[in-house]
């Protein structure tokens, strides 16, 4: 794991929203964002489970500002691009078609895969290339919906994921905020649509494999069946190993991640389960999530 022992110094920022994230600056002025986080342990192991799926996301290095322990990473926004979040793409949509925000009560209800079709459809009609653009992020989008399935988040709300954007393009931009991992009882925050609007994450699940084809279904199991008991324990020992910590913490990070083994045992065993369920179907029908025609 990546170290970092430079003095970082804070930038003002009156539109910081609390004392735990922090903008901060090296001596050359490059711009780092800090974040005081009691989880950063399992946003370090999310990381790693990214890459292992071929998924980007933001490098963190951990790091202590004033003696308090956090995460830091550069800043992820190219110059010459914009970003716009979930809750931005989401409220723009229903702004213009009301009619459709009438299911929710409240705008984070509306964080699923079908809003988010509807929306990113609707911000880039106007594109040449729009089928290739709306294509690509929805299947990012599946991506992410499974990386937190995969991972018992519960924590993937509007403000947590940001589609990067040129005058002629647009993808979905490194993931971040990873840390509310590996629960005992995960929820679908990011959903299918409104009928499994924060439900457990095993039925949300099952709603997303009847939209999907059998061949969505079958990336899944495989993707969960990558990420097995040894390769995730050694991610975690690598991880304790490397941070910077005393003695006493890694004990208390050693226990946390036999929890979180424990968590990931039952967690998958039910996956895997739900993934044979539909694999296992003689006539699953399925949809095109995904697929634009």
């Amino acid at each position: 794991m990546e170290t970092f022992n430079e003095e970082l110094k804070p930038i003002f920022n009156k539109n910081a929203y609390d004392d735990r994230h922090k903008k901060l600056k090296n001596s050359k002025g490059e711009i780092f964002y800090y974040k005081r986080e009691s989880n950063w342990f399992f946003e370090l192991v999310c990381e790693k489970i990214a890459e292992l799926l071929g998924i980007k996301a933001v490098c963190h290095i951990f790091y202590k500002y004033n003696s308090m322990p956090g995460l830091i990473s550069m800043d992820f926004h190219k110059k010459g691009y914009n970003y716009i979040d979930g809750e931005e793409l989401i409220k723009n949509y229903f702004s213009k078609h009301p009619d459709a925000y009438i299911p929710y009560f409240e705008i984070d209800d509306a964080n699923n895969l079908q809003v988010l079709w509807w929306a990113i459809e609707d911000r880039y009609r106007h594109y040449p290339n729009k089928s290739e653009i709306v294509e690509k992020l929805m299947r990012q989008f599946m991506e992410l919906y499974e990386f937190s399935i995969i991972t018992a988040q519960g924590d993937l709300h509007l403000s947590n994921y940001q589609i990067e954007e040129s005058k002629t393009d647009a993808s979905l931009a490194p993931l971040y905020d990873n840390s509310q991992s590996f629960l005992n009882y995960p929820i679908s925050v990011l959903s299918v649509d409104e009928m499994d609007s924060r439900v457990s994450s095993y039925d949300s699940l099952r709603r997303y494999f009847e939209f999907v084809p059998i061949e969505v279904v079958q990336s899944f199991f495989e993707k969960v069946s990558i990420l097995d008991l040894a390769t995730l324990s050694s991610i975690m020992d690598n991880i304790i190993k490397e941070v910077p910590v005393s003695e006493k913490e890694k004990e208390e990070l050693d226990f946390e991640k036999k929890e979180a083994l424990k968590i990931f045992l039952r967690h998958k065993s039910k996956l895997l389960k739900i993934c044979n369920e539909y694999l296992n179907k003689e006539n699953h029908i399925g949809g095109n999530y995904g697929t634009i025609k």
